[in-house]
Order: structure tokens, then C-alpha cells, then sequence
């Protein structure tokens, strides 16, 4: 095989996999500035090091630490600790039922 054939065959994978996580990294909305340029900085330096390392560190998009927004817990939480609640007497049926209400779409 030429020398040609093996850096095409080496070198795209990489350059894909350097591509998407870049992407990934400037989309990403919970990264603020100065992280998403030592991480750009990373992949470019160290390509197959930095691509390995972000694809193991990197936060899942939808994970529960992400979900949570300013306002408080999510709606599902709301929602169990209002049963809770319900079952402890602490509230009645009406009420539950008035919390409840507020979660849906």
C-alpha cells in the first residue's frame, strides 16, 4: 500500500472524529468561553489524545446535572415531592390535584 493510501486511511478517521467534537464543543451551551477555547485548543494540539479524553470527561447532553434549570428542580421532581406530600396529609386530594395541573404541557 503507498504512503498516500496510509495517511488517507489514518488521517480521515481522525480528522472526523477532531471535527464533531469540535462542533460539539462550540454548541454546547453549559460551556462558557474560556472553556470551549482550552478545548478547541486541546483537539487541535493533540488531536487523537484530545478527542480520546473529551469523548471519556465530557458531560452527556441531557444528563440530570443539565437539566435543572435557575428556577428549580424539574417538573418530575415537583411532581413526586407534591405526592409525597399527598401521602403524608400534608396536602389533600384537591390540592395535589392543583399542583399536578401545573406540570402539564
Amino acid at each position: 500500500m503507498s504512503d498516500l493510501a496510509s495517511v488517507v486511511l489514518a488521517g480521515v478517521p481522525i480528522l472526523v472524529a477532531v471535527a464533531l467534537a469540535a462542533v460539539e464543543v462550540v454548541t454546547r451551551p453549559d460551556f462558557g468561553p474560556l472553556r470551549r477555547v482550552l478545548w478547541l485548543v486541546a483537539l487541535v494540539a493533540l488531536p487523537v489524545v484530545g478527542v480520546a479524553v473529551y469523548a471519556v470527561v465530557r458531560p452527556l447532553r441531557g444528563s440530570v446535572a443539565t437539566v435543572e434549570d435557575a428556577d428549580g428542580p424539574p417538573d418530575a421532581e415537583r411532581l413526586v415531592v407534591a405526592a409525597e406530600r399527598r401521602q403524608r396529609g400534608e396536602i389533600d386530594d384537591v390540592e395535589f390535584r392543583a399542583e399536578a395541573a401545573e406540570f402539564r404541557p
